[in-house]
């Protein structure tokens, strides 16, 4: 606090009037100091129930690991038995749950491998050659599509783009091998996507009107019906004009099929044929108003089962109720392209129809679009990609020909390094089992011999050193036999179709060499997750123990917890050690009914633990569902016992944003009363200082006199 000086004035007088003004504001300052007592108790308690809110969120998490449908229970480990010297190092292999358990004998018969071409040894490496000529490598020498097999109403053709801009920015040429254009009904929208051989969805133009990109997703057909799309990639499809289904001509009957449309053709299911159909009704005396579908000829048709809303379809009557209260607004999807507006009747009453006698009936067109799947009536093409073109000049060395070929852009999965080795240059495929394609476009560079050229070809596709002494080596699959099936694959890595839920890794020096692999289920991974529950759950616990108590300290008096008043709190540690010690019903039979007959239990403490890991293990061995079934019942019980405290509703969550809103009250009260407290020293401060200007200058106006009078 600064108060005014007023020179020449005794500073005992200056002294005692901040003392004034410090007295003035000291009631003030002790309610300042209440509310930051109060304050910081609050949110200390707040503190305390963020950590709760934590605690309680960790047990859901570990709850969460242990029954949810990628469970635990399902959890596979992997061990290797070898057959022959070393053969622990011949595989590598985990497991998913999908794995079924069971012994697999694995022989790898040869490895998969990567073709490698030597050329000539030249005189130098880094001296020009004197050679001129254009090649390509790792592609053909043009882009080129054949093997095509088109579907009428849906794909006329193929082609490709051979524009020097045909590939799109962000992406490479498509590799060599077979595509499918897919066409499928989504919700009664035609969709198309590219895949390849294996199935998976190729990265294309995004042909949505207004759009760039990529995407591998689904597409609208209408987007490239009628148009020769282009890939980005450089296949171009050529797609047919949409004619998509509809319906004419349709005959209602009021008050029971009151209109017709066309809807999805569900997956497995065939379209309707072009042509007439009637909606047939009657009145069965035991199930009540029926209909059913039939063609031109009575016969009836396959459609949705309304009754069993599974999936399944029936040609036999089925209820008008139900089938209208489906969709909820009365319409019925056949689930073979065509829709049913059905009416409520009048009270309930139809009007009985047969196909030759007063049915509704409508005119049906099918689409000519084919819906078809990779190998299910898709279409398909083989492409080649374009080899990458590399320009040899006279004043180039081996040396500058090896860069040039490694600073190429390859197609997908046709890349090539090169190197020099021995003076000769060395080029390896970076896909193991795929053959170098390889060509002269001018010149002899590749073909020549001595001055002439490299050594490296004899014509296109055909290499001039082909012996293992020479460097070379051959393009090979992957052969291995799993319990007598002979297996091959492109890779040695990453095998997840060999055996299924399994993916294996070939060891470098795996080749004629076996082991046995055995899938089983990893109870260990079964225990480890429970000990982490029971370590949560005990932590739990013991915070809300500690938090809530009220602890004597002697002569009646009492130390309370943070929570001691929170009985919510208390009500939830009961709950949740009653949830561990119920026994369960509704249990397969044979199951364990109570954690403590897998030896998880309670002890004098309160402590949770797994007391017996025996008794554990020999339950999870001799009865692993069972165990599973106990487990998803107690951990339900137990998150359900946990809801009211989870998630941004829960009473913690209340209680912190209570406490913070009070925090926050305080805070403003806080602010008023320093904002009245300067305002209250400002004001007192003037007041004092012109006290002491004003007693200033009576000193002075008396000592004037004084002189004046006596001198």
């Amino acid at each position: 606090m600064v108060t005014p000086v007023v020179p020449g004035f005794n500073t005992d007088y200056q002294a005692m009037y901040a003392a004034l003004i410090q007295a003035s504001l000291a009631p003030e300052q002790q309610r300042i100091q209440a509310l930051t007592i109060e304050r910081n108790a609050l949110n200390s308690r707040m503190d305390v129930y963020r950590t709760l809110e934590n605690r309680v969120t960790s047990l859901e998490t570990s709850l969460n690991r242990l029954y949810q449908s990628d469970s635990v229970f399902g959890s596979r480990g992997v061990s290797i038995t070898g057959k022959s010297h070393n053969d622990a190092a011949i595989i590598q292999a985990t497991a998913s749950n999908a794995a079924v358990p069971a012994h697999y004998d694995i022989t790898v018969i040869s490895l998969a491998r990567a073709q490698r071409v030597v050329s000539d040894r030249q005189v130098s490496t880094t001296d020009a050659l004197g050679l001129q000529g254009e090649f390509y490598i790792g592609g053909q020498g043009v882009r080129s599509v054949e093997s095509a097999t088109t579907v009428p109403g849906t794909v006329n053709g193929f082609g490709v783009n051979t524009a020097a801009d045909a590939i799109a920015d962000g992406v490479k040429e498509l590799a060599a091998g077979t595509f499918y254009i897919e066409i499928r009904d989504k919700e009664n929208v035609l969709q198309f996507r590219i895949v390849d051989q294996w199935g998976n969805a190729v990265t294309v133009r995004n042909a949505e009107e207004g759009t760039s990109g990529l995407t591998s997703d689904w597409q609208n057909l209408d987007q490239v019906a009628g148009t020769a799309f282009d890939t980005g990639r450089g296949l171009i499809v050529d797609f047919a004009d949409m004619v998509d289904h509809s319906v004419s001509d349709a005959v209602t009957v009021a008050g029971t099929v009151e209109g017709f449309g066309t809807g999805a053709v569900r997956a497995g299911q065939s379209e309707l044929t072009s042509g007439t159909y009637y909606v047939e009704v009657r009145e069965d005396a035991e199930a009540g108003w029926q209909f059913r579908l039939v063609n031109s000829d009575g016969q009836t048709e396959s459609i949705y089962d309304a009754g069993a809303n599974d999936g399944s379809f029936t040609s036999g009557w089925q209820s008008l109720e139900a089938a209208s209260s489906l969709s909820g607004d009365g319409r019925f999807a056949t689930g073979r392209g065509l829709t049913i507006d059905l009416g409520m009747g009048e009270d309930g009453v139809y009007t009985p129809g047969t196909y030759h006698d007063g049915a509704a009936g409508v005119q049906y067109t099918a689409r000519e679009v084919q819906v078809g799947t990779r190998g299910q009536g898709a279409a398909a093409v083989t492409y080649e990609p374009q080899g990458a073109r590399i320009r040899v000049t006279s004043d180039q060395s081996l040396t500058d020909i090896a860069s040039a070929i490694n600073r190429a852009v390859y197609a997908e999965e046709a890349a090539v390094t090169a190197s020099i080795v021995d003076g000769r240059l060395q080029i390896t495929a970076a896909k193991a089992n795929r053959a170098i394609r390889i060509g002269e476009i001018s010149g002899t560079v590749l073909s020549g011999t001595g001055a002439q050229g490299l050594g490296l070809i004899t014509g296109p596709d055909t290499f001039k050193n082909t012996s293992v002494d020479d460097g070379y080596q051959a393009p090979s699959a992957a052969v291995l036999t799993v319990n007598g099936i002979t297996l091959e694959r492109d890779r040695n890595e990453g095998l997840t179709d060999a055996i299924s839920g399994v993916t294996l890794n070939l060891a470098a020096d795996a080749a004629g060499k076996s082991a046995t692999l055995t899938v089983s289920r990893d109870n260990n991974a079964v225990i480890n997750r429970l000990e982490d529950f029971v370590s949560k759950f005990n932590a739990l616990q013991a915070f809300i123990k500690v938090n809530t108590a009220v602890t004597p300290t002697g002569a009646g008096t009492y130390v309370r917890s943070q929570l001691s008043g929170d009985t919510i709190l208390r009500s939830l540690r009961i709950d949740l050690y009653g949830v561990l010690n119920q026994i369960y019903e509704g249990l397969p039979p044979g199951a364990p009914d109570r954690l403590a007959a897998i030896g998880i239990t309670i002890d004098g403490n309160l402590e949770v633990s797994i007391s017996d890991r025996q008794k554990l293990e020999a339950a999870l061995a001799e009865n692993p569902g069972g165990v599973e079934a106990l487990c998803g019942k107690v951990m339900k019980a137990l998150k359900s016992t946990l809801q009211p405290h989870l998630g941004a509703g829960s009473v913690t969550r209340q209680s912190i944003n209570s406490l913070s809103n009070q925090v926050q009250r305080m805070s403003d009260r806080e602010r008023r009363i320093n904002e009245r407290m300067e305002q209250r020293r400002a004001f007192l401060e003037k007041q004092y200082a012109e006290v002491q200007v004003q007693l200033a200058n009576m000193q002075y106006e008396s000592r004037r006199l004084s002189y004046t009078f006596w001198g």
